[in-house]
């Protein structure tokens, strides 16, 4: 190891352990919070976090939640003068962690690239980067801890847009026909619509959706104008009172000639019996 190497590890070490200050933002990504969709992936630069100071070492400990780190390379190694990989098995990073040290002999400049990050998204829910214990930077003498999120994405399905046949509501165009208005229809198949003085209605669209009663009920979609052809059903009605009030007219004839059948038969009776009780009375 060369003397230069030496004495940056162990200004690195006595950073590191002077005492902690105020919290600091020693790494960052960007963006840090987004919307993905499941088994979406995510390649993201690490950066040197801080803004202004004089910073020789970034210790990086990073842990995941719902997300899994599929890679991980240090930017620019040979500027680098001392790279430590620090997580378990002596690696910069496994699949639920990133962890090195990483150190230069001139200042690391303020959102200096340190490395890229690879990130898989296979669940729903809320995905994190988070700083752990010894996160921070040092400048050879004092160490700047850092604690938080550096990351914050939902991971969500997207909505599907559901279209439901709504039941027609007012206003409504009626269509309705006269005797003069029923020849021109049959003519040209063509029903009369009637408007019912709501502007806004006839304004909402040119396209009409003509309904008939007695047909399948369909699909209807809001905005449109509804025309319903009521002559149909109007004309079973009262076809439907006619032959009703000629079988009450049949019922009353039948009744009346019962009734007469009744009283003729009675006055018949009673003659017979009075003419045989004067013939009764005759032979006495």
């Amino acid at each position: 190891m060369s003397l230069i190497k030496f004495v940056i590890i162990l200004f690195i070490i006595v950073g590191f352990t002077a005492i902690k200050l105020e919290r600091v933002q020693a790494i960052s990504v960007s963006p840090s919070s987004d919307s993905l969709l499941p088994g979406t992936s995510k390649i993201l630069e690490l950066k040197s976090g801080y803004t202004q100071g004089n910073v020789y070492a970034i210790r990086v400990r990073l842990s995941v939640t719902n997300l899994t780190i599929t890679n991980f390379t240090i930017s620019n190694e040979n500027s680098w003068v001392v790279i430590l990989p620090e997580c378990t098995g002596g690696t910069l990073f496994t699949t639920t962690s990133i962890c090195f040290t990483i150190s230069k002999s001139a200042p690391i400049s303020p959102n200096e690239v340190l490395g890229v990050i690879s990130m898989g998204f296979a669940n729903i829910g809320i995905s994190k980067l988070t700083v752990t214990e010894g996160n921070g930077y040092s400048n050879g003498i004092s160490f700047y801890p850092q604690t938080g999120d550096i990351l914050n994405y939902s991971i969500a399905q997207v909505p599907i847009a559901v279209v439901v046949s709504l039941p027609v509501s007012s206003p409504v165009t009626n269509t309705t026909t006269n005797d003069d208005e029923t020849d021109s229809s049959n003519e040209g198949d063509n029903p009369t619509t009637i408007d019912n003085g709501d502007s806004d209605t006839d304004s909402q669209t040119d396209e009409t959706i003509s309904y008939i009663s007695g047909s399948p009920t369909p699909d209807i979609e809001i905005g449109k104008n509804i025309n319903i052809d009521l002559e149909k059903p109007v004309m079973q009605v009262n076809n439907s009172l006619d032959n009703l009030t000629s079988r009450r007219q049949s019922l009353q004839i039948l009744l009346a000639m019962a009734i007469a059948l009744t009283s003729i038969t009675t006055t018949a009776l009673y003659l017979t019996i009075k003419n045989s009780k004067i013939t009764q009375r005759s032979g006495l």
